[in-house]
């Protein structure tokens, strides 16, 4: 009887040491299985983050694409003369990476239309810093020759950009360079062979206004330009060739 007892005590014991094994070990379970959720959870948290980053990268090349467009669109109106609607476009852009060089010359033209000189001598200057334009020069020139608005007036300036625009053959720029020796300014003297030469290089590349100048020049007759007739009639010949074409150019367009 005794050993029977002390066998069943010994079952027993055996017994609890299995149960507090097991329940420690359920115990240990439980608790990885709560940090596995935990873990779960943090992964699950983080999705919507990474939703919001490709939304975030969407909108933006969405933003990107409207403004693009929007852009063309001025380039557009501009190119068709329609220059009151094209300007509140650019303005929209002006001062962003999106804005082309010729997008801001466009910009800088509906400025001095409008009377501010001042923005228009901005772009003008930043087209001109941005790729050396001839026509920005051209105009930055004319601005400092005349002095309008605030800016100060620089005939050394001005002359400075016509030489680097006429350089690359912008006619404009050798039409007013040729003026500026013509009549010379303050600090820079009259030089007539000089203004004559370059005058009759755009004339003959078909400068209206140089062709214009040089015929009432010949007609009339200078000390520097001798009257002669026959000169005179074929600077106006020029003249009404070149108009001719410009209105078939434009009638065309």
């Amino acid at each position: 009887m005794l050993w029977i007892l002390l066998a069943w005590g010994s079952i027993n014991i055996q017994a609890q040491t299995l149960r507090k094994s097991s329940v420690n070990k359920r115990k240990a379970r439980t608790s990885i299985a709560k940090n596995h959720s935990k873990k779960s959870s943090h992964k699950k948290l983080s999705q919507p983050k990474l939703k919001s980053k490709v939304k975030t990268v969407a909108h933006s090349t969405l933003t990107i694409g409207i403004a693009k467009d929007g852009l063309l669109r001025a380039d557009s109106l501009f190119k068709s003369g329609q220059h009151n609607m094209a300007f509140p476009l650019y303005l929209d852009y002006k001062d962003t990476p999106l804005m082309k060089a010729s997008s801001l010359k466009n910009l800088a033209i509906c400025f001095k239309e409008t009377g501010d000189f001042l923005n228009a001598q901005k772009y003008f200057k930043r087209v001109y810093l941005y790729d050396s334009d001839p026509d920005s020069a051209t105009e930055l020139g004319k601005l400092h020759l005349s002095g309008v608005s605030e800016i100060p007036k620089n005939a050394l300036l001005a002359k400075d950009y016509f030489e680097m625009a006429y350089r690359v053959g912008n006619l404009e720029a050798g039409f007013q360079l040729g003026r500026l020796y013509w009549f010379g300014a303050n600090q820079i003297e009259a030089n007539f062979p000089k203004a004559l030469d370059i005058l009759t290089d755009v004339g003959q590349k078909g400068h209206t206004e140089a062709q214009w100048m040089l015929a009432n020049l010949y007609t009339k007759g200078t000390p520097n330009t001798p009257k002669n007739l026959p000169e005179a009639k074929k600077w106006y010949r020029l003249y009404n060739q070149s108009i001719s074409l410009k209105n078939t150019l434009i009638s065309n367009n």
